[in-house]
């Protein structure tokens, strides 16, 4: 199963598109880990198949064994939970006229992804992404 991470098409409840070209993931390759709520004390798998498919920034999870892991994927089979987030650092962003709406807004063109969670409120429920912002200290 594959989950859509990130539709850079598609604006954020923060204000900006998130351009999937522009994201840094040698960190988070490095552990890719898949966390509950952006909790860092309640890892509950890995991703695997990080990649970009046209807008989408796409991945398959890989939900731990142990019982609060399962616990949360049986809610995401069952529906009741079904959005994720995305925890990353902004480095780099530009204003655009959007070709739709003709508006000026925010691109984010450089940005470092470190986590992704599984979440109940997300910041973007359209394309399945909402956004944890860390500081440059995290």
């Amino acid at each position: 199963m594959k989950y859509v991470i990130n539709d850079e098409s598609v604006i954020s409840s923060h204000g900006f598109y998130l351009i999937n070209e522009g994201g840094d993931f040698t960190r988070f390759n490095s552990n890719p880990v898949m966390l509950f709520a952006h909790d860092e004390s309640k890892p509950i798998g890995m991703w695997e198949d990080l990649r970009i498919e046209g807008s989408e920034l796409i991945a398959t999870p890989n939900f731990d064994s142990d019982e609060p892991s399962q616990i949360i994927k049986d809610k995401i089979e069952k529906g009741s939970l079904k959005r994720l987030s995305v925890g990353l650092y902004i480095k780099d962003g530009e204003w655009r006229v959007n070709p739709t709406t003709g508006e000026s807004e925010l691109y984010v063109t450089g940005w470092e992804m470190l986590e992704i969670s599984v979440v109940s409120l997300p910041s973007n429920p359209k394309s399945l992404i909402g956004l944890r912002l860390y500081n440059s200290e995290k």
